[in-house]
């Protein structure tokens, strides 16, 4: 088991580094997250609590755009925004219901809310040991 213990002061840092770690460890090449990608999930899954269960909606994506500009100087159009979104849901960080909601994997919201112990633990299996 590894512990890796990540310094910083606020949940952007940790949330966007806990992306990219597990970047890292995906095995297949084709669902790595871009950049950019790192840092549009990682925006959806900062919204507030009330786009909890409407994270993907016309009320939410303005803010996402705005964060977008604002913290990481990256304008895009709401085309743009609708194509990097549908990208993750082929990568299989977003998926849709029978209804055609999109969500975030759970996984990825449960690990952001525990994030704030600023501790993450990350255990590989030896399938040779013993």
């Amino acid at each position: 088991m590894i512990n890796i213990k990540i310094p910083a002061d606020d949940k952007r840092t940790l949330i966007r580094t806990y992306l990219e770690l597990l970047n890292i460890v995906n095995p297949n090449p084709d669902n790595k997250l871009t950049e950019g990608e790192v840092k549009l999930l990682t925006e959806f899954i900062l919204l507030p609590e009330k786009y909890s269960y409407q994270r993907f909606s016309r009320y939410a994506k303005p803010l996402i755009l705005k964060t977008l500009k604002e913290v990481w100087d990256w304008e895009l159009s709401p085309i743009n925004l609708n194509s990097k979104i549908y990208e993750l849901v082929n990568k299989g960080y977003i998926w849709r219901d029978e209804d055609g909601v999109l969500y975030i994997k759970e996984y990825l919201i449960k690990s952001a809310k525990l994030l704030d112990s600023r501790k993450i633990t990350i255990e590989f299996n030896d399938s040779k040991a013993n």
